[in-house]
């Protein structure tokens, strides 16, 4: 049914309106408890944003360390390598003879005739031996050259205090054009502990 008043606006009878929420007894709480979740939200929001920033941060710092470590461990790498040079050459300088010393006596023992053309160091496990490779020319005079300089060799001072011995091993008679010429091997023993 339909319901017309007519009376004028201050005559009328006032409605009462029903409020539910008025009447409900959690209003306050439930209002509370709304703002309270909208603001752990914000709270939450802001606290992964700031966490987001500190991981880019840091994963940039990690990368600039990492970069820094490269530097670092290619340095660590060139003293290493330095510190092995410093100790070989310590090592070197440090030896019975040094070879300055060696090639010196050499010359000096050296005699008319004779041409060294190579020597080398052999070692078969329990001995060491200088090995000297050269060549002898003279006119009929090759033996006596080759056997003067082995003299030279054993009476030399400073190869008397690092070898044992000093014998010939083997001497090769070839002719170059119009020259005989005796090719021989001289080995020379060390003396135990004179080559390190």
């Amino acid at each position: 049914m339909i319901e017309i008043n007519l009376l004028p606006e201050e005559l009328r009878k006032k409605e009462e309106r029903v409020n539910l929420l008025a009447e409900l007894p959690i209003k306050r709480g439930a209002i509370v408890c709304v703002i309270a979740f909208f603001g752990l939200q914000i709270l939450a929001t802001i606290g992964a944003f700031y966490l987001s920033v500190h991981f880019n941060w840091i994963k940039a710092e990690v990368a600039k360390l990492n970069e820094l470590n490269k530097d670092i461990i290619a340095q660590k790498a060139s003293t290493a390598l330095i510190k092995r040079k410093i100790q070989q050459a310590d090592a070197a300088a440090k030896r019975p003879f040094l070879w300055s010393s060696f090639l010196n006596a050499l010359s000096d023992a050296t005699t008319k005739g004779v041409w060294l053309t190579k020597f080398s160091i052999t070692n078969d496990g329990k001995i060491s031996h200088l090995r000297l490779d050269g060549s002898v020319v003279g006119k009929g005079e090759e033996t006596a050259y080759t056997g003067k300089f082995i003299k030279e060799l054993k009476t030399n001072p400073f190869f008397k205090g690092l070898f044992d011995e000093i014998e010939l091993e083997t001497m090769n008679q070839k002719r170059i054009k119009d020259f005989d010429v005796y090719d021989f091997v001289i080995l020379c023993t060390f003396k135990k502990g004179k080559l390190s």
